[in-house]
């Protein structure tokens, strides 16, 4: 499951979106705790090339939906499930999208879950990549919407983690927003765990547990001080029960 990614490095994104996609994105700010109902930016192809979406809701809303407020929350897709589910089966033959982004984040739960402590991924030579997504129109109520897929951990991820978010290689992605049908046969490669060597992972401020934090100093690497109230807590909480 992927719950926050962020979108930080606003020139390398949009050098990302020109030279891999030919799409000219203007990253408005760094973005380093994307959550749930927020929105974000996606790319998308419904014409002849690329384009940016720069603010769509992340939680998909099936075209069946009609609230404007959807009552599920579709932040993550499993991939095992896509064919299966009705929100995703038309969106994965139609409405492919790239999420971009330069890391996400999973948490590591001690002390039989009271203690949560945020850890980042990224690739190890901090380059933007793109989620494997789909996504949905919006109408005069709500945005466009998307999901992102996820799909079984690599090595790395499973540390913390029981699943992970479908990341592309740069040919993938160009495989991915095209336009055309997909069979189980076919999406296979796509959802395969991103390689750990590629990949590095260190935690995080534990202010990034709140999605109302959205700041440069939570998604800095955390030092032992940052835990040691929230571990004497979590220790003096097991000692009652």
């Amino acid at each position: 499951m992927c719950n926050r990614y962020r979108a930080v490095g606003r020139e390398e994104l949009i050098r990302f979106a020109r030279e891999e996609f030919g799409i000219e994105w203007d990253v408005p700010t760094p973005r380093y705790n994307i959550a749930p109902n927020q929105l974000a930016a996606i790319f998308v192809q419904e014409a002849a090339k690329p384009a940016v979406i720069p603010n769509a809701r992340w939680n998909l809303i099936p075209f069946f939906e009609t609230e404007p407020k959807p009552g599920i929350l579709r932040t993550n897709a499993r991939a095992e499930e896509v064919f299966g589910k009705p929100s995703y089966r038309d969106p994965l033959q139609k409405r492919r999208c790239l999420v971009p982004a330069d890391g996400f984040y999973e948490w590591e739960h001690l002390h039989g879950g009271r203690l949560k402590i945020p850890w980042a991924f990224e690739l190890a030579d901090k380059r933007p990549f793109a989620f494997a997504g789909l996504w949905e129109h919006g109408n005069e109520s709500r945005p466009p919407s998307f999901t992102i897929l996820t799909t079984q951990p690599n090595a790395l991820v499973a540390r913390i983690h029981n699943r992970m978010p479908v990341m592309l290689s740069r040919e993938a992605a160009h495989q991915w927003i095209k336009p055309g049908p997909l069979t189980k046969e076919t999406l296979a490669p796509f959802v395969v765990p991103f390689p750990p060597e590629q990949l590095r992972s260190y935690p995080v401020n534990p202010k990034l547990n709140s999605v109302r934090e959205d700041s440069a100093a939570v998604a800095a690497p955390a030092n032992p001080d940052d835990f040691a109230a929230d571990r004497q807590a979590s220790s003096a909480q097991g000692e009652l029960f």
